[in-house]
């Protein structure tokens, strides 16, 4: 409550004190803030290595952030060495009870060899597995693996269906992919139009390869095309990624 400002002041100070001796108690939620204070200096001097020692006193009791949390510094070195094989074992406990970010980031470093040797099966594994929870992230880099057949048989339309997902929650790349995929018609029925639509948003949230695209697409396109392609993402963006299709 002190710490949030519920019902009373905010006091991090005084939040610090009741954290302290909560944790004493080998009270979990109590260590994990404890090590949330540390690391960000609220209520006590930031201090990094204090913050790893709450987080795992916490993350031993099963505490699913706290976990999570101490994966970020080991990968990071804050307050502690570095090990990227550190972090991968720590994310992965958070990962198997289901904290999609840990989930997203055990699947990072199985695809790209941190801590690990790479293993695209792994990674397939645990992308779907934060996929599935809605991850913008985890659904474009599965829709990536499936279109082009990493961990998986190659299959255009499941990358299709995972950028599009993706694509409908504002994830930049995921718009650019399936912008592509509708201007090669690999998965999906090829439409200027669509392509044009999807380059567009995709742009707008700040992929610069859309930039070239989209004059690509518009070189083969009528005047008429163009303009509807940019009132469908208009719409698109109106009402907020729910009418894009």
């Amino acid at each position: 409550m002190y710490k949030d400002g519920l019902g009373l002041a905010l006091d991090y100070v005084e939040a610090v004190r009741w954290y302290k001796s909560a944790a004493s108690q080998g009270e979990s939620n109590a260590q994990y803030n404890l090590g949330v204070m540390y690391e960000n200096g609220l209520g006590v001097d930031q201090d990094f290595g204090a913050a790893v020692s709450c987080y795992l006193l916490a993350a031993e009791q099963g505490e699913v952030i706290a976990q999570y949390n101490l994966g970020i510094m080991y990968r990071g070195g804050q307050g502690v060495s570095q090990s990227c094989t550190e972090a991968l074992s720590w994310f992965k406990q958070a990962a198997k009870q289901g904290y999609v970010d840990a989930q997203y980031n055990v699947a990072q470093m199985y695809k790209h060899g941190r801590g690990v040797a790479p293993n695209y099966a792994e990674a397939l594994h645990w992308y779907t597995q934060a996929a599935e929870q809605g991850d913008a992230a985890a659904q474009s880099e599965l829709g990536y693996m499936h279109d082009n057949g990493e961990g998986v048989v190659r299959n255009a339309a499941t990358g299709v269906y995972w950028f599009r997902l993706s694509a409908k929650q504002g994830d930049a790349i995921a718009q650019f992919n399936l912008a592509q995929k509708y201007y090669v018609g690999d998965g999906i029925k090829r439409s200027n139009v669509k392509a044009h639509m999807w380059f567009i948003l995709s742009s707008i949230n700040g992929e610069k390869h859309a930039e070239h695209f989209l004059r690509e697409t518009a070189n083969e396109m009528t005047d008429t095309q163009v303009v509807e392609a940019q009132n469908l993402a208009k719409k698109c963006l109106e009402s907020n990624y729910k009418d894009c299709d």
